[in-house]
């Protein structure tokens, strides 16, 4: 692994975050999305994750280590103020300390069982480090009696292990291999140690003109971050040998993690981080005829790149196929001429499937061989999904994906809801600008709207791509940022802030007819075709969420209060229940139709969520801070993006899954 051998650290006056390789002392900066401000941060060994907490924003946020698939990984409440954060790698939970609500909190890694481990008698926890054998957390206190205390995973047999000659202990690390606990001092300027019991006490270091802050311990030495310097340091156990780590290059050195493979600072053989990973590998189809042909780009160890073409087979294609959710049966493979603009190096090559693997890193792909190759052919690998005649050539029918469009980058995109991989629907339109989706599931058929001319127009195409067509007559000044289909009826219907109204037109243009008007300003749309009743946001300046029957009768509010900016809406006709998402609170929220039984699923104080869209299982939504799409559960909990960075910015969102009934 690349994080082998690393030392972490966070500058907290720029706010940014370093890995360091421990031989060398040689640094690199981990890029971020200039958004989030980390704080401080532990390391997961085993999926190679930096789990940090923003001040800012009052999350703790989860990514690569290459700065990468960043997750909101838990939204804390708004008077928290996140102190240290750490992994327990062999438990597989996360721990922190709030000084803000005066708590220690646990959560598991799969974002489950949350809870206040300690939740009384804190006055100001910072520092933080377990003993995972023995589900031990030792804390330590900055407040009025500074402390040094431990406790059971659970909360109990609590005890104070240090109560004197001691002031702001900003840090704590421990020693399994020796059971001892090593902390620093901020204002007392030392370096202290202790048995794990707090006994057997000993000045390990003294520095009266420090400011110490991080502490870890690893192998024979004391890694620690002092503020008067700027740059790590690092101590012999005993206290001698006092080195500083690489130049001088750091402003304000606060965090510090030191890793190296097989022997994290728990003391516990770790596992290599994983590289390569059915979660972290996506492909790409792009076409230009159609979406079901064309180059086959793949993303794979955080960048994207092509596949060898000179040994690709159908039986790689048949997987490949598979993962971007076409029938396997009918791939072919295909090899591109050397002007098929290709993307990035060749990142696979002798990949040898056997066809029915359900993603290409189940075939002969690994960790030590995914970007090397002898490729003698200077074209890229190419699939054909739906490799029959033209005259034979049926409708792909897919039962599960998701539709959106990237306005900024002018493309409509097909993902599959499970592995994240896609194709873009090649739409020969200049100066593409899609805004709003909706799908019609029996003729497998897009209807979305564009703006030309500073006016709305809703065009069609299937889901290929290979031809579009612009529907009849939309009103001067129309524009349309939400849409749905009625299946049953045959019938678009959209939202029109230009013109403040709900408006119901045909598939071909005809019978266009005003559902419900003096609306402020329309947004989101979703409907009951059972009962012929739609649903659509209003993010006026009394913002709303309303309903009428499709007639326009029976016009009511659902919700007026607490509401700022609600975009996105979807229905759960069977439950009775309106999900929807405010740019404005950051909050997902599911309510009942009558306008009872109001919940907050999620909330992002970073967030600006515009589109979204329900599954069985889950909720898919876009971030305008974020470059994809973002999934959750329809609890609300593990977040999770949808593919790679690799978009600009999302509108709409339409789901399509056939074991879920929208209506």
């Amino acid at each position: 692994s690349a994080d082998d051998g690393s030392i972490f650290l966070l500058d907290s006056a720029n706010n940014t975050m370093a890995r360091m390789d421990l031989k060398t002392k040689s640094f690199t900066y981990i890029p971020m999305l200039g958004l989030y401000n980390p704080g401080p941060f532990d390391f997961d060994p085993v999926q190679g994750r930096i789990y940090f907490a923003d001040q800012t924003y009052k999350q703790i946020n989860s990514m690569k280590s290459d700065g990468t698939d960043i997750v909101n990984f838990r939204q804390l409440e708004q008077n928290s103020s996140p102190g240290k954060t750490k992994v327990d790698p062999i438990n597989r939970m996360l721990f922190y300390t709030d000084y803000g609500l005066n708590v220690i909190a646990s959560v598991n890694l799969d974002g489950s069982h949350f809870q206040n481990v300690i939740s009384s008698g804190l006055d100001s926890p910072r520092g933080l480090t377990l003993n995972p054998k023995t589900r031990t957390i030792f804390w330590t206190e900055w407040g009025q009696n500074p402390r040094i205390e431990s406790a059971s995973y659970d909360g109990t047999n609590r005890q104070v292990l240090i109560s004197t000659d001691i002031r702001w202990p900003n840090s704590i690390a421990i020693d399994l291999d020796n059971n001892r606990l090593y902390y620093v001092d901020g204002t007392l300027g030392k370096i202290e140690s202790s048995d794990l019991s707090g006994n057997d006490r000993q000045i390990i270091f003294r520095d009266n003109g420090a400011h110490f802050y991080g502490i870890d311990v690893f192998g024979g030495y004391i890694y620690y971050t002092d503020w008067a310097r700027s740059m790590p340091m690092r101590l012999n156990k005993d206290g001698t040998g006092l080195t500083s780590l690489g130049a001088p290059s750091f402003l304000q050195l606060s965090d510090i993690k030191v890793y190296q493979y097989n022997k994290d600072t728990s003391g516990e053989a770790t596992v290599s981080p994983s590289v390569l990973s059915p979660k972290q590998t996506f492909l790409h189809l792009v076409g230009d005829v159609d979406s079901t042909t064309g180059r086959v780009d793949i993303y794979i160890n955080g960048q994207w790149g092509t596949v060898c073409a000179d040994k690709w087979t159908d039986n790689e294609a048949m997987v490949a196929c598979h993962m971007l959710g076409f029938d396997r049966s009918l791939a072919k493979a295909t090899k591109l001429p050397p002007s098929s603009n290709k993307v990035g190096s060749n990142s696979l090559d002798s990949v040898q499937c056997n066809g029915t693997e359900d993603d290409i890193v189940f075939c002969n792909v690994s960790a030590q061989n995914w970007a090397v190759h002898d490729c003698s052919y200077e074209g890229a690998a190419g699939l054909e999904c739906e490799n029959l005649p033209p005259h034979e050539m049926p409708e792909p029918v897919l039962d599960h994906f998701i539709l959106f469009n990237d306005v900024f980058e002018g493309v409509m995109v097909r993902m599959d809801i499970e592995t994240f991989s896609y194709t873009t629907v090649p739409l020969q339109l200049t100066n593409f600008t899609p805004i709003a989706l909706t799908f019609d599931p029996t003729l497998q058929q897009i209807y979305f709207s564009e703006v030309k001319n500073q006016t709305s127009v809703i065009r069609q195409t299937d889901l290929r791509g290979a031809w579009v067509s612009t529907l009849g007559y939309t009103p001067q000044g129309s524009v349309i940022d939400g849409m749905a289909f009625d299946n049953k009826r045959n019938m678009i219907f959209y939202t029109d802030a230009g013109n403040n109204r709900i408006v119901s037109i045909s598939p071909d243009g005809s019978n266009l007819n005003v559902v419900s008007f003096n609306i402020e300003q329309p947004k989101g749309l979703a409907l009951d075709t059972n009962a012929a009743v739609v649903y659509w946001t209003d993010c006026g300046s009394q913002a709303k969420i309303e309903s009428a029957n499709y007639d326009g009768t029976n016009r009511r509010t659902i919700l007026a209060e607490d509401l700022r900016f609600p975009y996105g809406i979807a229905l759960d006709v069977a439950a009775g229940q309106l999900y929807f998402c405010d740019a404005g609170t950051k909050t997902i929220e599911v309510v009942n139709t009558d306008g009872t039984r109001r919940k907050i699923l999620y909330k992002d104080f970073r967030s600006a969520c515009y589109g979204l869209a329900l599954t069985s299982q889950y909720i898919f939504y876009s971030d305008w801070t974020k470059m994809n799409v973002v999934r959750i559960n329809r609890d609300g909990s593990n977040q999770t993006p949808a593919g790679p960075d690799s978009f600009s910015q999302v509108f709409d969102v339409y789901a399509f899954d056939s074991t879920f009934t929208k209506a």
